[in-house]
Order: C-alpha cells, then sequence, then structure tokens
C-alpha cells in the first residue's frame, strides 16, 4: 500500500507539471482566443441601432408592430411586459434574424433597438425609420440612445 501511495503522488505530480508547462505555452492562445472574442462582442455590439422616442412603451409599441407588419418580417418569438418588450424573427428573401426591443426609460420615453443579421446598418436603419413613421403624429424626431 505504502509503495501504491508513492506511485500516485509521482504520477499527480507529474501531471501537474505538464499541465504547468502546457498552460504557460498555450498562454498567448489563450490571450489571442480572448482578445478575438472581445473585438466580436464590440463588433455585435455595434452592429445594432439604439434610438430614444418621446412616447409611452405601449404606443412604441404600436408603431414597432405596426413596423414589423408592413415590412413582411415573420416573427418567430415575441415578449411583451409591462415596460418592456421583445421581438425576433427572419426578414427578407435571405431570411435575415431581426431582434427588435423595446423599454421605458423614464416618463414618457422608450427606447427601441433593432438589430438585422449580425450588422447590416442598412437594415437597421431602414427598420427604425419604419417604426418612426409608425409612432403617434406629433412624435418629435427619435434621438440616439447611449
Amino acid at each position: 500500500m505504502h509503495a501504491a501511495m508513492h506511485a500516485l503522488i509521482r504520477r499527480s505530480v507529474l501531471v501537474g507539471l505538464i499541465s504547468v508547462s502546457l498552460a504557460g505555452a498555450g498562454g498567448c492562445f489563450v490571450v489571442a482566443a480572448g482578445a478575438v472574442g472581445a473585438a466580436g462582442g464590440v463588433a455585435y455590439s455595434e452592429g445594432r441601432e439604439r434610438r430614444t422616442y418621446a412616447v409611452r412603451i405601449d404606443d412604441a409599441w404600436i408603431a414597432v408592430k405596426a413596423a414589423v407588419d408592413e415590412l413582411g418580417i415573420e416573427v418567430t418569438s415575441e415578449k411583451r411586459t409591462p415596460g418592456s418588450g421583445e421581438i425576433a424573427g427572419r426578414w427578407g428573401e435571405s431570411g435575415d434574424s431581426v431582434r427588435i426591443y423595446a423599454k421605458s426609460v423614464g416618463s414618457g420615453s422608450t427606447m427601441v433597438g433593432v438589430r438585422v443579421g449580425l450588422a447590416d446598418q442598412s437594415g437597421n436603419l431602414k427598420l427604425q425609420r419604419r417604426i418612426e413613421s409608425n409612432m403617434p403624429p406629433g412624435t418629435p424626431p427619435s434621438t440616439p440612445y447611449d
């Protein structure tokens, strides 16, 4: 039993040393992979268009739904709460993914964010313009949401 214990300890130490040496050699890979992931996250977050509208969430949601119908977006899921809403769907012949989300951001103001594909800025702007055109008459122009 005593010899078996020594063999187990030797194997554990050997595995530990190999792990540490591989981690040191692979550290550059881990850092590079992390940098690529961070860059992808920034590109993804910047691939959306968010605007603030001077309307209540209920009015903004009506405008969102009208824009979705007018543009022929196929809704795959829809969630609505008293202070927010989200629609996911597909748009166009290529079936680009679409995500629209709205949330109340203060008394009488709503943020509406859209994302078409991964970063289709022209699609984002077209969708936001259609949403804005469906806001109640007299709604001031939207402003960028930071």
